[in-house]
């Protein structure tokens, strides 16, 4: 099995909204597109509603939950099926494969969205595609619809971001008091910046974000929202390259 599991020593279980049944599960997998041959890892699989769902479209699924007892369920639900593997683990400690192709699924936890989307960023491997399930509000900050934020300049080294798919409250149990969409992260093919010139963007986006003030791009100034994530890397090149980059 590509990756080794790193199980977790906390007992803490984050709860989340589950999906309310077997059709929003199958809604939100035919969006994704996925098929065979694709190794996906399904993140916090719960009691394995998307699980089922993948299943049908993948060569393996690997269920990842931290919760023994609802680990414990998913082996006793999958126990005859090869095209899925339980995994009892922290999501944001699972060792992903080092070289092997693979996508990532998950109904993430609103309190780990921002952890999970750095853990996605820092792998050596990323997956090839990412589908999470967020909150409106938090996609529409890492995608940067509307205006960019910090946070999608930063993703947007090594992914490209859609939207893919608007989901109903009613489609979650319990009901959550946000709206939730379907988020695809897409892999570059070879990241905008890469070793010293990534960290040395990443300052410059940092520094320009956190100053709130104008932005020089383009011979004109902007704030830091309003400029494009390829307005951002061209502000950084005209900037020259900084002293100490390689």
């Amino acid at each position: 099995m590509p990756g080794q599991p790193i199980r977790s020593s906390s007992s803490k279980v984050f709860s989340h909204h589950r999906l309310r049944d077997a059709t929003v599960a199958l809604r939100i997998v035919a969006s994704t597109g996925l098929a065979p041959p694709d190794l996906v890892f399904e993140l916090g699989a719960g009691e394995g509603m998307l699980t089922a769902a993948l299943r049908n479209r993948c060569r393996k699924v690997v269920a990842i939950e931290v919760d023994r007892s609802r680990w414990a369920e998913l082996r006793g639900r999958f126990h005859d099926d090869p095209r899925v593997e339980p995994v009892l683990s922290d999501i944001l400690a699972f060792r992903f494969p080092e070289r092997a192709p693979y996508a990532v699924v998950s109904n993430v936890p609103f309190s780990l969205t921002a952890a999970l989307m750095r853990r996605l960023q820092e792998l050596p491997n990323p997956p090839r595609q990412a589908y999470l399930v967020l909150q409106t509000d938090a996609a529409m900050k890492w995608a940067g619809v509307g205006s960019e934020t910090q946070a999608s300049v930063l993703l947007k080294i090594g992914f490209t971001v859609d939207v893919l798919l608007a989901l109903r409250r009613t489609d979650f149990q319990p009901r959550p008091n946000v709206d939730c969409v379907l988020v695809r992260l897409t892999r570059r093919g070879k990241p905008v910046f890469s070793g010293g010139e990534a960290r040395a963007f990443e300052a410059f986006v940092r520094r320009g974000f956190n100053n709130s003030g104008p932005v020089r791009s383009r011979q004109t100034r902007s704030r830091p929202g309003e400029l494009t994530f390829e307005e951002w890397v061209a502000a950084f090149r005209s900037a020259g390259r900084p002293r100490g980059t390689p």
